[in-house]
């Protein structure tokens, strides 16, 4: 092979070298996280780890509660699903609840008590059942940095014109103060030590409400009202001002399970599922009713899981 032919071939083998050992990246880096997810639904507090154990009295034909929280940590909405189980189901019927309501207060007519339409009114949204009146109070339009007074007003029977007050038995609830717009946004809780309403209350009974102005939708229960302090001693109302109050849309009804020997009426809506919106908790209740002729010890075990 002459030079020049030998320099031709090593040429075609440098080209094809060149040619074949060329390429592209598949990647730059590879990154490997190692994501450690903790549990975002809590009942009471606890992961599923913990078993949550309660013990409560009751008699046969009697219908008991007990009360639990949902928290929802994550960033969207979950629905959780709720099942039962019991070492003996004869006698008794489990149910579960949300324990919450809300209760709109709002200016009226003292004339008709029809409901003034305008920007004065609250929203009270609270817990139905529980050792404290969990409640979170949002009010707009009132008189500028003034102190004021939620209660319960229990009606006298049967003169509650002549015998006005409210304390029958009757309640404070919290005492909040405006801001200079005449804006409220509180929370709290108080230990009532009663139901709402609570005897001798006529509205447990004799007054029927069913046929009130702004139409309500219970016709016995509790009155709410936001009245300023000024009118109001902590025990009962001792001046009438009513052009100044916020006064209930409904009647409603709270039980203590500290201090209740009675039955919750009306009964809420019963439910088998619950949606917690993201970075909320929810409230809500287990209710054990049982057959006059149960008796012994129940072992109830409820299921809170996802939907499917």
């Amino acid at each position: 092979m002459n030079r020049k032919k030998a320099t031709l071939v090593t040429l075609a083998l440098i080209l094809c070298i060149g040619i074949v050992s060329a390429s592209f990246l598949s990647y730059y880096a590879k990154i490997d996280t190692t994501v450690n997810v903790a549990q975002g639904i809590l009942v009471d507090g606890h992961g599923y780890e913990t078993p949550i154990e309660e013990t409560v009295d009751a008699f046969g034909g009697r219908i008991v509660y007990t009360s639990h929280t949902i928290e929802n940590l994550g960033d969207k909405e979950a629905t959780v699903y709720f099942s039962w189980e019991s070492n003996d189901t004869e006698g008794i019927d489990v149910t579960y609840f949300v324990n919450q309501a809300t209760l709109t207060l709002e200016n009226k007519d003292s004339t008709t008590w029809s409901i003034i339409s305008d920007d004065t009114k609250a929203t009270l949204t609270y817990c139905i059942i529980g050792d404290a009146f969990i409640y979170k109070l949002v009010a707009t339009g009132l008189a500028p940095s003034t102190e004021y007074s939620l209660i319960y007003y229990a009606d006298f029977e049967p003169e509650k014109f002549t015998y006005w007050g409210g304390n029958n038995p009757g309640a404070f609830i919290a005492e909040v103060t405006s801001d200079e717009h005449g804006y409220v946004s509180t929370s709290g809780n108080v230990d009532l030590g009663m139901d709402l309403p609570s005897s001798p209350d006529a509205n447990i009974a004799i007054y029927d409400y069913s046929d009130a102005p702004d139409f309500y939708d219970h016709a016995h229960g509790a009155k709410i009202w936001l009245v300023p302090s000024t009118d109001y001693d902590g025990t009962k109302l001792t001046a009438w001002n009513p052009d100044n109050y916020l006064f209930e849309t409904d009647l409603i009804t709270y039980l203590d399970l500290g201090v209740s020997t009675h039955l919750l009426h009306p009964d809420p809506e019963i439910v088998t599922e619950i949606t917690i919106p993201s970075h909320s908790t929810v409230s809500f209740v287990i209710r054990f009713e049982f057959t006059p002729d149960a008796i012994g010890t129940y072992l109830v075990t409820t299921t809170v899981s996802p939907t499917d």
